[in-house]
């Protein structure tokens, strides 16, 4: 009876012994890994085996992004202006005998409407007698766009004095003129680089 005792005391302290051991092994299993933090990294360290230190960052990656601007297209705008009637001119004057043997002397200024409508135009003669006179003459006319007429201008010797010089001048209308601009806007392509955040890990 005493000898059967004394067994079971073994096989409990044997017991005993096998879970303290099992115990403080499980403890030193959760020890070896330790798991440390950073504002910018996570380092995991494994105690057991040091050549396997893995470092992780958060790094900003650039990647390009393209924009494509609206297809190509023309824009126009129109610009009125309001102006006198441009025109181009030219003049001769010459001496004809008339019927009855008279003296003509003739004077043609010759214009061209070059605006951008029909209008009148008005030629003023100003003329100097041999005599030293000075005296002006005029005459008004409507010419189409893009046009001409010649204004004639006649002296008879005997029903007025006769002409040592001359010049003109000539005076138009007023008119309202537009202009149209063209844009042409072409298709256009924008780049831009952007980043994005990755996590990056390497071994250290």
């Amino acid at each position: 009876m005493e000898n059967k005792r004394q067994i079971e005391l073994i096989i409990a302290s044997l017991f005993l012994i096998t879970l303290i051991l099992v115990t403080i092994a499980i403890f030193s299993l959760e020890n070896q890994t330790k798991i440390k933090y950073s504002s910018n990294s996570v380092v995991i360290q494994t105690i057991n085996y040091p050549s396997k230190i893995t470092k992780c960052e958060v790094t900003r990656i650039p990647y390009e992004v393209y924009t494509f601007l609206p297809q190509e297209k023309t824009v126009q705008s129109t610009e009125y202006q309001v102006q006198r009637m441009s025109y181009e001119d030219s003049s001769k004057s010459y001496t004809k005998i008339g019927m009855f043997n008279e003296e003509i002397q003739t004077y043609e200024v010759k214009v061209k409407n070059t605006g951008c409508s029909g209008g009148y135009f008005k030629v003023q003669y100003s003329f100097t007698t041999l005599c030293g006179e000075k005296r002006e003459e005029f005459l008004r006319e409507y010419i189409h766009y893009n046009q001409e007429k010649t204004f004639v201008y006649k002296n008879i010797q005997g029903d007025r004095e006769k002409i040592s010089s001359w010049n003109y001048q000539i005076i138009s209308e007023t008119e309202s003129c537009s202009k149209t601009n063209s844009e042409v806007i072409p298709k256009n392509t924008v780049k831009e680089t952007r980043y994005k955040d990755e996590v990056v890990c390497f071994k250290v």
